[in-house]
């Protein structure tokens, strides 16, 4: 879908006059209007060439060493990319490397839909209205809006990898507006709750229950991931230092190793898992099968226990929300829990974690005290009159 004529202002100085080659579409990007060499034909072809770029101070130097490069017979035109389905395999080897398991499983899921709907279309023949109507589809295949975002977000992420190869100039996943979504509330596991499930763990489960009882009330306490917390060695706690370690192989961006300092809680427990230690083994969480121990054990083994206990639905993620709620009430500084939870903003944390329910607000505010009362009039004895 071309832009219209309308879409397009001619950039102007201060004074009024145009300024040569550049102009500035409705999005407010500016694009320089050259005359570039098409190699499959050997003749000049005029292009608008993105500039990436909303400063006019910015897109002028750009201009220039576009000009520049034109004058030395090194602007030539730039195809639309490689075809889609070519691109895709050695964008999913680089997310591979750079996302958690559970995250590279869903982008190349997404993507691989995207592909089926846009057949073998080169990356930059795709539009924004491809990209709308790819998302229309999945909507009425009952997919959440949130879902749907995720398809989207999958879509940039690629895009946007191919700009940084110098494959294509535009994103137009970035131009797709994301569906406004409400996130459904998990219930807040209380103190009683998360002790009532680490106590039935160790009645129901006749061999991995005294692990299951203590990975729970780690995963409580540290407000860890399933699979970062399943991956502690005792190399990793530090009992001198009083933290824990996430190393970087294991956290879920693979970014950087993160620690979590320890609370008492947290501190008690390792210490009591320390004394039951397997000598034989490095991990906090040795297999107790003979097969090994894999992640989903864990998940199909909280169920049982939480059906036991009389919970409802309770997964992983939950004791997540429980460290993050828990450290909100106490007044936690929230950069302090950022960090320990290995997030990169406040608003993910403060949106989606933070459980705090009505009596808490009620009874923090009854803590606060203002000293702004009225003074009490004064009397002037000698005319009998009030003043303030």
């Amino acid at each position: 879908m071309k832009p219209r004529k309308k879409d397009w202002i001619k950039a102007t100085r201060r004074n009024g006059h145009a300024i040569p080659k550049l102009w500035i579409r409705s999005s407010g990007t500016f694009y320089a209007q050259m005359a570039v060499l098409d190699e499959s034909t050997g003749k000049n072809v005029t292009k608008k060439i993105c500039l990436n770029t909303r400063d006019i101070k910015v897109a002028q130097e750009k201009l220039a060493g576009l000009v520049s490069k034109r004058s030395e017979g090194e602007l030539k035109l730039r195809d639309d990319g490689p075809v889609f389905e070519d691109f895709l395999p050695h964008f999913l080897e680089i997310r591979k490397q750079e996302r958690g398991i559970k995250t590279f499983q869903n982008e190349k899921c997404f993507l691989g839909q995207f592909l089926e709907f846009t057949g073998t279309k080169r990356l930059g023949e795709i539009t924004v209205r491809d990209i709308l109507n790819y998302r229309t589809k999945i909507l009425k295949g009952k997919v959440t809006p949130h879902t749907a975002n995720l398809n989207v977000t999958a879509i940039r992420n690629l895009f946007k990898q191919a700009i940084a190869e110098g494959l294509i100039d535009e994103n137009p996943a970035l131009k797709v507006l994301m569906l406004d979504h409400v996130p459904k509330r998990k219930s807040l596991l209380t103190d009683d709750q998360i002790a009532l499930l680490a106590k039935t763990a160790r009645e129901v489960l006749p061999m991995a229950g005294q692990q299951v009882s203590d990975w729970i009330l780690v995963m409580a306490y540290c407000g860890g991931r399933m699979s970062e917390v399943l991956s502690l060695e005792w190399s990793d706690i530090d009992f001198d230092e009083r933290k824990l370690t996430f190393r970087r192989e294991t956290v879920k961006f693979k970014s950087k190793s993160r620690s979590v300092d320890f609370n008492l809680k947290l501190e008690a427990q390792l210490k009591d898992m320390l004394a039951r230690r397997d000598q034989q083994s490095e991990w906090l969480f040795p297999s107790t099968r003979a097969a090994g121990m894999r992640v989903g054990e864990y998940g199909h083994d909280l169920a049982k226990v939480t059906k036991k206990a009389g919970l409802s639905k309770v997964t992983s993620h939950f004791f997540r929300h429980y460290f993050i709620t828990t450290c909100a009430k106490a007044a936690v500084a929230m950069k302090l829990v950022i960090d320990w939870v290995g997030h990169k903003d406040y608003q993910m944390v403060n949106e989606v974690y933070t459980h705090l329910p009505k009596e808490f607000g009620q009874s923090e505010a009854k803590k606060l005290t203002f000293h702004t009362e009225p003074q009490k009039p004064k009397v002037n004895k000698y005319v009998g009159k009030f003043f303030t």
